[in-house]
Parts: structure tokens; sequence; C-alpha cells
């Protein structure tokens, strides 16, 4: 792989032999890989002065990920063979094609390298693991893919089934996140020693880049999630306790689960509007929920669930850190095994090839968009059921927990009193028919 690649490199050509495309054709398959015209790389042999201050001028940007927003071929970042690469299926020769970077008009994006990367990357060791794994992936489907990520789920967290069906999903889902409008995120709520934090660790070896940060900062997140375009990563924001305390953060969130949303920052050493996309799945980790009342918004967004200690058969922490041991090596290696599967089968499936199904699954507004996307990939395969009761059953814990609310149980008695005094009443009215028709106590710090 390696013979002859440093020069081929520096030209940003692929690392395999193939024909040039026809005169005049964008070059998106096949030699560079990246969008230029072949008379224009003709141009570039002989660039005058004025093409060579443009060619200094163009950023040299990292990025995980680069589609032109669903519009165009996928490139994936990985590190293959030590190298820093992107990866992209080639559907008409049915191959991996790796590239060195992705040029366009107005910037030059690369694959990170490996002190970059804020998660565990992608990694390769050749060609013919690549192409090994490419077999594998063409033979799995949408709901063997679910079955492998369920059995590991289950192995490191002994949870309720339904739970566990859930993570399970939203493993395959964070896949294909950057094929849907919306997506929800999860709220995992427990004391200490419960099990959340190993519920965060198995879905960061699992899900789609998925970054695991204690006490995150919007900064930080805003940095993670760049301006090149949306569903760069999964996040997973453990110790978030007083998440709700922040308005940026809040901004992210309840932004972040729109494909089309950005957030405008104001970059103080160019004073220039950037554009920060903010689309992902995220899993939110603490020891209580957010506030109601500082975040409707965002528990909204969120399908929560309170967790229990159990008694799972393996540690993850133990398997991501096996020490030598040949068991825990044997398990790291699975772990490891799928999550490159799962990568490889993005990159077959992703195109517009692979419609996603538009079904009425009968619930509307933010119900809809908590589950739709999910049922979506899931439709037509033996597990739509499965995956349909689960969030049935969420959903009835969600309407439930509403039910009981505040608002709920304040706002049937304004409508009373409105239908019988009329729309204009005083503050005082109001608090003063509410004692008398709650029961309750009235407490005074």
């Amino acid at each position: 792989i390696f013979e002859g690649l440093s020069h081929r490199i520096e030209k940003g050509e692929p690392w395999f032999d193939i024909p040039p495309p026809p005169p005049g054709e964008v070059n998106n398959s096949s030699n560079n890989g990246n969008g230029i015209r072949k008379k224009d790389r003709d141009v570039r042999n002989n660039p005058t002065k004025e093409e060579k201050e443009k060619e200094k001028k163009r950023p040299i940007i990292p990025t995980y990920k680069y589609s032109k927003i669903g519009k165009g071929d996928l490139y994936e970042s990985v590190i293959l063979g030590g190298i820093p690469a992107f990866l992209r299926y080639d559907e008409a020769n049915e191959k991996i094609v790796p590239y060195q970077s992705i040029e366009e008009e107005t910037r030059i994006l690369r694959p990170p390298s490996l002190e970059e990367y804020p998660y565990t990357p992608y990694e390769f060791e050749s060609l013919e693991e690549l192409e090994e794994i490419l077999e594998d992936a063409k033979k799995q489907t949408i709901d063997s893919l679910f079955d492998r990520a369920l059995n590991f789920i289950k192995l490191y967290n002994d949870q309720d089934e339904h739970k566990q069906i859930l993570l399970a999903a939203d493993v395959v889902l964070s896949y294909f996140q950057d094929k849907f409008g919306t997506t929800h995120y999860l709220g995992i709520v427990g004391d200490n020693n419960s099990g959340k934090s190993s519920i965060g660790n198995t879905f960061e070896v699992l899900a789609y880049r998925a970054v695991n940060m204690t006490s995150p900062t919007a900064p930080n997140i805003f940095r993670m999630l760049g301006m090149i375009e949306p569903g760069q990563c999964v996040l997973i924001l453990d110790e978030a306790d007083r998440i709700d305390e922040s308005v940026d953060m809040m901004n992210i969130l309840k932004s972040g689960n729109d494909f089309t949303k950005r957030i405008q920052k104001t970059n103080t050493n160019s004073w220039k509007q950037e554009y920060f996309y903010t689309y992902g799945l995220k899993v939110i980790i603490g020891e209580k929920s957010p506030s109601r009342l500082k975040a409707k918004g965002l528990l909204d967004r969120m399908l929560v669930f309170t967790v229990y200690p159990g008694n799972p058969e393996l540690d993850i922490k133990e398997v991501m850190n096996p020490q030598g041991d040949p068991n825990r090596i044997r398990e790291y290696n699975r772990l490891i095994a799928f999550r490159k599967l799962m990568l490889i089968n993005r990159l077959i499936h992703f195109k517009f090839k692979d419609p996603i199904p538009d079904i009425d699954i009968n619930v509307q507004r933010r119900n809809k968009e908590l589950c739709k996307p999910c049922i979506q990939l899931f439709y037509g395969t033996p597990v739509q059921e499965k995956i349909e009761q689960t969030f049935q059953t969420f959903l009835d814990i969600k309407n439930s927990k509403r039910a009981r609310s505040l608002e709920a149980i304040i706002i049937p008695v304004v409508i009373q009193l409105v239908e019988r005094e009329g729309e204009e009443i005083s503050s005082k009215r109001i608090w003063e028919f509410i004692q008398e028709n709650i029961q309750g106590e009235l407490y005074s710090s």
C-alpha cells in the first residue's frame, strides 16, 4: 500500500490506479475525487501568479466527514495504515477508495491526524482489511446490525429490556442521523453506581464518532461540531447536572435536534460572524434531570429514563483497558470490529439510492420528531414492531409525567376560572382561586 505513496499523496490522488474521466467532466468518483475538472488540473500544472496567490489563500480545514450536506458523495475520515485519509465508496467499482484531501474552490478539507481526534478514531491497517470488512458489510441488513448492537448493549448494561432496545436502536440510528431532518436526545438519570456511566462508555465505543465529555462547555461543543456540515459526531454529555444553567448550552441543545439549524457566533479575533452546526444525537447523563422550569424545551426533545444498579456480564471499563488479559482483548477486538463494520455499512448505504420511506406513525408534533426517524430506519424489517413498542413505552412514560406536571394541574383550574368570571382577571384573584381549588399547603422559605 505504501509503495510510491508519498509523492501521490502530495498530488491529492487516490491510492490506486483507475482511468481519468473524460475531458471537462467533474471528477467526483475517480483519479483525485476532489470535484476538479480535468481542464482545471491541466491549468494547475502551469499556474499563473494570480492562481498561485489564490491557492495560498484557500484555508485547509480538518473535518471528520463531508457529503456536501447530503448532496454529494460521503467522505469519512479514518487512519489508514497510520496515515490520515478520507474513505469514499465507489459504487461503480464496488470499492472503498481512500483520499488525502477534498479540494473545493474556496477551501481544502483534510482528514484529522491521530492526535486531533477527540474520540478513538476509526483505524484500518490496510486496503486488504478494508476489502474484507466491505464484503461483510454488503451482507448485513439493518436488523442484523441492530441485533449485534443489542447483544453488546446487554452484555455491558443490566437494565430493563425497553431501555436496552432503545440504546441499541440509537447506536444504529447514529450512523444514519444525517439522513433525517430531526433526531431525539437520550436523558439518562441515576445515582452513583447505578450504571449510567457504563451506558455512556458503551455508547461511546459503539455509536458514530461518539465524543464522551465530562462537565461539557459550549465552546468545546462548538469546536467539536464545527461549521462544515451537520452531524459530525454524537455527543455524550456526562456529569451534566447543571447543563440547564448555561444559556449557550441550552441554545445548542434546543437547536441541535434540527438538521438545518445553526448558531451564530462572533469570532473575537477577526470579528467575523461564524455559523456553527449543532445537529446530532446527544446523550445527556446526570444524577438528576434538567429542571422543567429552565429546560422545558430541552426535555421535550429528550427520551428520559432512570437507571438502577445491575450485574452486567462484562465491565465495559475493564474491556476498554484490557491490560493484556486475553479474554478482555478478544472482547475489545469484537467491539472495534463492529464499529468498523458500521462505518463501512454507512458508506455503502448513505446515498439517496437507499431512500428512507416516508410513513405515518400516527403521532404529531414533538412526539413525532422523537420517534419517526428511528421507526423509518427500521421500517419493513423484522424488528420494526419491537422498535415501535419500545417508543410507545417511552411515550407513555413521558405523557404520564406530563399529566402530573405543575402545568397540567394548574391550567384546568385557570380555564375554569376564566369560564366563570371572564377573560380579564387579576393575578391576585387567580392565586386565590388556585388556593381554593387545589389541595395542598402553603410553603414559604
